[in-house]
């Protein structure tokens, strides 16, 4: 196929495909998925002659460091297959992480496409608009990519026909074009979209008339008044944040979750009223299936009413649909930026501050577990007695870890069992004993330094004196931020369980060390007093998506660095966790609270 078809009257006319492309597509160019990923599946027909893909660059991944993990990854990638070493999903997800976003991921995805053009004999000219962007959903920066894109394929002389492909990318990117496309109806835009990136994609019409006003209007905004609505509607998926952010940033009267089978929106109920709860379900991957049954529920307001529509959820075509008959009767759209901890109105881009997230309980309860038991630092009394011990222990954290392997035979006791422990060390060149003991009576001591420390009634002394100290000290390194507002919640020991009947039979299913929020977000603190590994690290991840979602952060708060290279850069590279060892708890751990870290 030449780079230009001709048109029945003689004229030339060049076929062009704007699109961003996505970690599929990227997996693909590694290697790691035989799908191809959805811009080649776009391609493959060979319709388009000029290709221009947008690329966002994450500038936080670029510098020695990751150039130096870039190219040792390169070697993995530069073998033959039959020499390769297999990848476990960790490190097939490390692989990804490490190129993603980066300027090394671009050049390879564009060499590798046009391979795969090549091997199909498909003739199309790839270029690639690079942008660096503030963040994934940086919706400022996301525009300007288009406009700039637009530029370019506007400058080029002669006839052309412009597609956008929306499928690859976040749900703002696919906003942002079908928004260029409804707001330039001068020109002649067709848009792609696909569900499966297995399958080519289909068109998808813009009902352009939704540039003309309608007869259905809701109330137009007044100065001052964003956050009164009458209805809003919520997409509705896997992810809870999103539509409990929306709930509580707009009490209004009405909630209505666009959704589908595979996904109920009954677990928000318990967020507001008697009544204001509503469920719409629609097909995920019809946008028209959204549109239609969101006009209708529409037609059924009362005159005037304000609409909003909370866009952060659902599917890519759900959005499509949504934005589309939120255009359509004038709604107000909106989309939650959990990173930037912002609220963005997607017929302006004007942003305002998320209304924060006062109680731990409802991030679990979002997700479908109920509280076993709370976590208050104050239900424990003997907390905030010991916690000059606690803070004693922390200092001589290197003393109490040579009692760990005695004190493991009593931690697991459901009736705790006298013991008396007495283990020598070195204090400034003078060798010297620490004693710990618990009687039968339940009075507990310590001798260390010089000094004893004794409660009448301690029953979790060897729990305690085992690791639980190291909770209690992060608990109170975090508490003066508790105090001034930076946390919202702050828990040591919560645990939880299923939401419902289940939940009484089971028991607690999850304890956390240390859990707290900064109103906008999960954060769930592992603490180690001993020595940490690997499967650790991995199972913080796990336990962080599982528990908090998306947006939800995880730290590793360890007494002592791990031993392990392999342990220490596997935290390092973690996309949802940080690492603090040793005296950086007390030093960094509130400071990097403080700063909101991305």
């Amino acid at each position: 196929m030449d780079k230009q078809t001709t048109l029945h009257d003689g004229i030339s006319q060049s076929k062009f495909l704007l699109t961003w492309y996505g970690i599929t597509d990227l997996r693909s160019a590694l290697g790691l998925d035989p799908g191809g990923g959805p811009v080649l599946g776009a391609l493959k027909n060979g319709e388009f002659t000029e290709v221009m893909i947008l690329a966002y660059t994450d500038p936080s991944k670029i510098g020695p460091e990751s150039d130096d993990d870039q190219r040792k990854w390169n070697r993995w990638l530069g073998s033959s297959p039959i020499e390769r070493e297999l990848l476990d999903r960790p490190r097939e997800f490390k692989l990804v992480d490490t190129f993603s976003n980066t300027p090394a991921a671009h050049q390879l995805y564009k060499k590798w496409l046009r391979s795969k053009l090549s091997e199909l004999s498909v003739s199309a000219n790839v270029r690639l608009c690079v942008k660096e962007l503030a963040a994934l959903n940086d919706s400022k920066g996301i525009y300007d990519a288009v406009v700039q894109a637009m530029d370019l394929v506007l400058s080029d002389p002669g006839e052309k026909r412009i597609t956008f492909f929306l499928s690859p990318g976040t749900p703002v990117m696919a906003f942002t074009w079908a928004f260029v496309a409804l707001a330039s109806p001068e020109i002649d835009i067709q848009i792609l979209s696909s569900s499966d990136p297995r399958k080519p994609p289909v068109p998808v019409s813009l009902p352009y008339d939704l540039m003309a006003p309608s007869n259905r209007r809701v109330r137009a905004a007044a100065e001052g008044d964003l956050r009164e609505f009458d209805v809003v509607f919520h997409l509705f998926g896997e992810q809870r944040m999103a539509p409990l952010l929306g709930v509580l940033q707009f009490p209004a009267k009405r909630h209505v979750f666009v959704t589908s089978d595979q996904h109920s929106s009954e677990i928000m109920q318990q967020f507001m009223p008697p009544g204001a709860w509503s469920e719409l379900r629609v097909s995920p991957f019809d946008p028209m299936s959204a549109k239609v049954q969101i006009l209708k529920e529409v037609a059924g307001l009362p005159q005037q009413s304000r609409v909003g529509f909370n866009l952060t959820g659902g599917t890519k075509l759900m959005f499509a649909g949504a934005i589309a008959a939120c255009r359509k009767i004038g709604g107000v759209p909106f989309y939650f930026e959990t990173r930037e901890h912002s609220l963005i109105f997607l017929h302006d881009f004007k942003s305002m501050p998320v209304r924060a997230i006062e109680n731990l309980e409802l991030f679990f309860q979002a997700n479908g577990f109920a509280i076993a038991r709370k976590g208050v630092w104050q239900d424990n009394p003997l907390r905030q007695q010991r916690s000059d011990l606690t803070r004693k222990l922390w200092k001589e954290r290197k003393v109490i870890a040579k009692t760990y392997r005695q004190l493991s035979d009593y931690v697991q006791d459901e009736v705790p069992r006298p013991f008396l422990i007495q283990q020598k060390y070195w204090d400034r060149n003078v060798e010297a004993v620490i004693e710990i003991g618990l009687e039968q009576s339940g009075r507990a001591h310590v001798s260390l330094c010089g000094k004893t420390y004794s409660f009448d009634q301690c029953p979790d002394f060897a729990r305690y004196l085992a690791g639980g100290w190291l909770e209690e000290y992060v608990y109170l390194t975090l508490e003066p931020l508790l105090h001034c507002g930076v946390i919202r919640d702050l828990r040591v020991g919560l645990e939880v369980t299923w939401d419902g009947p289940t939940g009484a039979i089971d028991g607690p299913i999850q304890e956390f060390d240390v859990v707290f929020t900064d109103g906008q977000r999960l954060f769930i603190v592992e603490c180690k007093a001993g020595a940490v590994t690997g499967d650790q690290v991995l199972k913080l991840q796990q336990c962080v998506r599982s528990y908090g979602g998306i947006d939800a952060r995880g730290i590793m708060a360890c007494a002592f660095e791990p031993r392990s290279p392999l342990t220490r850069k596997r935290v390092e590279n973690a996309n949802n966790i940080s690492g603090f060892y040793g005296w950086d708890i007390a030093n960094h751990l509130p400071n990097h609270i403080s700063s909101k870290p991305s």
